[in-house]
């Protein structure tokens, strides 16, 4: 498996989400990629590194944890935790201080409740509460972003404001733009 894998997710990693084959089937018994996962980064991998891969590598694109690995990866190869390289090498040079893998005491005042639109009445994704056409999905005052993790995700989990996330989008344009000219 090549790094190109991970980031392509040709890697043969996959989700136990799926459903289509034994190894998602070993995903889900491990609780591998689950939106509220325990552990850690690194007890995901070791676990991972039990199962088999859904394919060989580069063979075929499948959804999957290889960005999870990419975050594991990234804290091996800088010698840091993946969140303090992530603060040090991005949110803190571009100003991102309202990002994080969760919300600090002092700004849960404007944490938002975040609804998921359920016209059919089919949303189970860890839905609390109905209000007519929407689920509460993650309540701000119980949410488990109050405190953080123990496991950090290099595939989602940020907390972050338009602004910030506005900041990230420029800052990757001006990347782009440089590169083409440059």
């Amino acid at each position: 498996m090549l790094i190109v894998d991970l980031l392509r997710h040709t890697s043969g990693l996959t989700y136990g989400f799926q459903q289509r084959s034994n190894v998602d089937a070993a995903y889900r018994e491990q609780k591998i990629g689950e939106v509220l996962k325990t552990g850690t980064l690194q007890s995901m991998v070791d676990e991972l590194a039990k199962i088999p891969l859904e394919f060989s590598p580069g063979e075929a694109w499948n959804y999957s944890v290889s960005t999870d690995v990419i975050g594991y990866l990234v804290g091996k190869i800088s010698g840091k935790p993946f969140e303090q390289f992530l603060k040090e090498r991005i949110f803190d040079p571009l100003d991102m201080s309202d990002t994080d893998f969760f919300v600090p005491a002092d700004k849960v005042h404007r944490f938002a409740a975040c609804y998921s639109a359920d016209p059919k009445g089919g949303m189970t994704f860890h839905a609390t509460e109905r209000k007519g056409s929407l689920t509460l999905q993650d309540d701000p005052t119980k949410s488990s972003f109050l405190s953080p993790p123990s496991f950090i995700s290099g595939g989602g989990g940020l907390c972050s404001t338009a602004a910030d996330y506005l900041t990230f989008c420029r800052a990757l344009l001006a990347a782009a733009n440089s590169a083409a000219s440059g």
